[in-house]
């Protein structure tokens, strides 16, 4: 699903209201992936397809925007997190980009004071990981062929430091609630 499929899912025109009319009224908004992309076009950005698919392990670079942020400020440079996404955002109005990494010029931005999107997944674990290879198979490992072999490993190494991390995010973005 992508946050370009109106004709197929109205709700998405929706969700895109409901982002404007919390953000309107104060209220914290937080985009993952999908919601990312939501948020983007809530603002007026766009949602296009990316050259690779980017899914695994990995890091995004915090922004000089980023070290003033209530939220992204002093989290580890680079930012170890989880990516699953096909498509990235560009031209949101108004937007601070908060993290980029080669493949996705946006990962994170920050509309207003309350507003956030994320193109990675704080919320992951192994085991949404495996549900994600179990539901949509080889698709993931297309363009990273090692990731069922080497999943196990990965998140042994790398998961600890991907979760602290996201829970600190997380956490920083929930006390913006009024």
């Amino acid at each position: 699903m992508s946050g370009n499929d109106d004709a197929e899912h109205p709700f998405v025109a929706d969700l895109r209201y409901l982002v404007r009319a919390f953000d309107a009224a104060g209220r914290p908004v937080l985009g993952v992936c999908l919601g990312a992309q939501i948020v983007a076009r809530a603002y007026g950005g766009t949602v296009y397809r990316m050259a690779r698919f980017e899914f695994g392990l990995g890091t995004v670079e915090p922004t000089a925007a980023a070290r003033e942020d209530p939220v992204f400020a002093g989290l580890p440079t680079p930012l170890p997190v989880f990516h699953n996404h096909y498509e990235a955002v560009r031209d949101v109005a108004g937007a601070t980009i908060l993290a980029a990494n080669e493949h996705c010029p946006v990962q994170a931005f920050r509309v207003g004071t309350r507003v956030y999107r994320l193109h990675f997944h704080p919320e992951v674990t192994i085991d949404i990981v495996r549900e994600w290879i179990r539901v949509f198979g080889a698709r993931f490992c297309l363009d990273e062929p090692r990731l069922l072999t080497d999943l196990d490993r990965t998140f042994a190494t790398s998961f600890a430091a991907h979760r602290a991390a996201g829970r600190a995010l997380i956490e920083r973005w929930a006390a913006l609630a009024p």
